[in-house]
């Protein structure tokens, strides 16, 4: 019975047409064209970013070879993923690539050419060549953490900037984008510590906002509740962007007291730390504080709920994954106690 009226209902709509108030349809190229736009503002600011970067390069290298990059042909994407591996881009760079090409051609209302199977068996050739493995970046763990700081003078306005984008960094597990858009009212003291509000972030793009707290360190040389008090009072800061802009060659002058760093000078700072504490810079990104505080939460036996609700993980086996990697030579470890 209930077939009948499904079949019946549906011979019933088919017959009808659109109501008068209501416009008729867009050409269903220009409805692709829309979608695709709506799927690029979907999108993390950083990610349209990076899609913006890959097209630009991929454009650039057409122009080079006499080639079309919009629409693309499955031919000209293949060849460009054979040239950039054989540059030495790891495929999941390469995957990125296909992404932003991909959305690119469905801004346009055109079929992506990475669909295609001369596209993908280039792609298979090169993970079977060269491997899909990443190379993490090294965590900046407690010691390591504590090695920066040392090379990172506080007797300056720039340093005391510094200081506060490490400790912070490490202790809220902010990401860099994060970080540069933290506003001082989104910040609330407390006798433990302080609360940070974060407005939008990678996983949260509609804006729902996030809080994760940061407790007081007992030692007050690595207090990033400390680092940030002394650095906002020191900046005259009484509201807008915590982490200014500094221009300049030596950057010793403030761009503005209303701006806010970039992404870039949150990874400019943790190299540069690097650098004069006698590590390698190429080890470290700006993931390296929000990575170390996750390893170091691991090793000390945190909970891994806990060590999930301050990375403010949407899944916890992406937290898994690093306390998987902490404890691979605990004394639990398989091996451990038999030679």
């Amino acid at each position: 019975m209930h077939n009948d009226v499904g079949r019946s209902f549906v011979r019933e709509v088919s017959k009808k047409s659109l109501p008068s108030h209501v416009p008729p349809p867009r050409p269903i190229a220009e409805i692709d064209a829309l979608r695709a736009q709506f799927e690029f503002a979907a999108h993390a600011p950083s990610t349209r970013r990076g899609y913006s970067h890959e097209m630009s390069t991929f454009a650039a290298w057409c122009r080079a070879v006499g080639a079309a990059p919009l629409p693309a042909t499955p031919d000209t994407v293949a060849r460009y993923l054979v040239e950039r591996a054989a540059q030495g881009r790891k495929s999941g760079t390469l995957r990125y690539f296909l992404s932003a090409v991909a959305l690119a051609h469905r801004a346009i209302g055109q079929p992506s050419p990475t669909e295609d199977i001369a596209v993908e068996r280039a792609m298979r050739g090169i993970e079977r060549m060269i491997g899909t493995r990443r190379t993490p970046k090294t965590a900046a763990t407690v010691p390591i953490l504590r090695q920066l700081l040392a090379a990172t003078s506080d007797d300056t306005l720039l340093g005391k900037r510094n200081r506060a984008i490490l400790l912070l960094g490490f202790a809220s597990a902010l990401r860099r984008s994060e970080l540069c858009a933290l506003r001082l009212e989104h910040v609330a003291h407390d006798a433990r510590g302080i609360t940070i509000f974060i407005a939008r972030s990678k996983t949260d793009q509609t804006g729902e906002g996030q809080t994760v707290g940061v407790p007081r360190a007992l030692d007050d040389a690595v207090c990033p509740v400390r680092a940030l008090g002394e650095w906002v009072v020191a900046a005259g800061i009484e509201r807008g962007p915590v982490f200014l802009a500094f221009r300049g060659r030596s950057q010793s002058h403030l761009v503005a007291p209303t701006r806010a760093c970039g992404v870039d000078t949150i990874v400019r700072t943790i190299k540069a730390a690097a650098r004069r504490a006698g590590l390698d810079p190429r080890d470290f990104a700006g993931h390296s504080l929000r990575r170390g505080l996750a390893t170091s939460a691991a090793r000390a036996k945190k909970d891994i709920r806990a060590i999930q609700a301050q990375l403010r993980h949407a899944q916890a086996t992406t937290t898994l994954r690093y306390v998987e990697e902490a404890a691979l030579l605990d004394d639990d470890n398989a091996v451990a106690g038999l030679l």
